[in-house]
């Protein structure tokens, strides 16, 4: 996987098609002209300010792509922009959001680091897992992999995965994790290309194995 870095246009490739991806704050933005009509018509509606926030930071980025055209939503929560041949990806954290778009077909999360996050390791890694990403510090592991087992959820579809019995990881050969998702009487070989945003937020892209 090869990566570009471009303040706007960001991607990495996965056999010989890119994945493009754009990241920023999290917060209102200044841009005149950044929402859509119908995408202010939806912002009214939503109460939260919160979500309010989300809901403009993600559209600001896809609006860099595709603009003109909505995010919709399938059953199962995943998000697409209708009549696109491109598999989009959305995600936010408390400080950033992403958009990002390929032919491939993938899953991604954005998160920042969070002590809590030793409170449910237990639920969702072990020893097995953990120990396989030094030198990095205690937490910069546990967001590592809770990262990429959020995007391979992303990916995959498939609720009520017991993550720490279900997807294990394999081998590390930075920025590609390899995991191992056992689910619906599958073995699932799933590759994560994830990489530090700053010092305190981590991002990861998953894909099936045959996409490396």
């Amino acid at each position: 996987m090869d990566s570009g870095n471009d303040e706007k246009a960001r991607f990495i490739s996965v056999v010989g098609e890119k994945l493009h991806y754009a990241i920023d704050d999290l917060a209102v933005p200044t841009a005149p002209g950044f929402l859509m009509d119908f995408e202010v018509q939806a912002l009214d509606l939503i109460a939260n300010e919160q979500r309010k926030i989300e809901y403009q930071s993600i559209r600001f980025l896809k609006n860099r792509f595709f603009s003109g055209t909505p995010i919709e939503y399938l059953p199962n929560g995943k998000p697409f922009i209708p009549g696109s041949h491109y598999t989009i990806g959305i995600s936010h954290s408390k400080k950033h959001a992403v958009f990002a778009f390929s032919k491939v077909l993938f899953g991604c999360d954005i998160e920042e680091k969070d002590p809590r996050l030793f409170k449910v390791e237990e639920r969702f890694t072990g020893p097995s897992e953990t120990s396989r990403l030094d030198p990095f510090s205690s937490l910069d592991r546990l967001c590592m992999l809770w990262t990429c087992k959020e995007a391979i959820f992303k990916l995959v579809g498939v609720t009520g995965i017991r993550w720490k019995e279900q997807c294990t990881l394999l081998h590390v050969d930075l920025p590609v994790l390899t995991f191992q998702l056992a689910i619906q009487d599958r073995i699932i070989p799933v590759k994560c290309h994830i990489e530090q945003v700053g010092p305190s937020t981590w991002i990861s892209f998953a894909f099936h194995q045959n996409h490396e």
